[in-house]
């Protein structure tokens, strides 16, 4: 969870063309889970009807048991929030701010 994090808040930091990519990614990720959810059979166990995935469940043949499978990142739409939180920031600050925070100085 914490590499999901400190992976998009370097991203973010690299310009704000990345920064709405991010964000465009992340919306059409939710966007592809909601719809494999219903069009696989089995969707419903895998998605919820936000876009995140559920515990799957994985199947043991030699013992014949089932076990639920927890997901050890953050939700899509905790991500999602996030960004565009930093999206929004960059939206409040003056022009000049914005440059010196989204570009680099080379």
């Amino acid at each position: 969870m914490q590499i999901s994090r400190i992976r998009d808040a370097s991203s973010a930091e690299q310009g704000l063309d990345i920064l709405e990519g991010g964000i465009e990614f992340l919306e059409k990720q939710i966007e592809r889970h909601r719809i494999l959810r219903e069009l696989l059979p089995n969707g419903k166990d895998f998605f919820d009807a936000d876009g995140e995935r559920t515990r799957m469940p994985v199947h043991l043949p030699n013992l014949n048991i089932t076990i639920p499978m927890y997901q050890w990142y953050p939700l899509l739409n905790y991500r999602l929030r996030k960004l565009k939180a930093k999206l929004n920031k960059f939206a409040s600050i003056s022009d000049e701010q914005a440059r010196k925070t989204i570009f680099k100085s080379t």
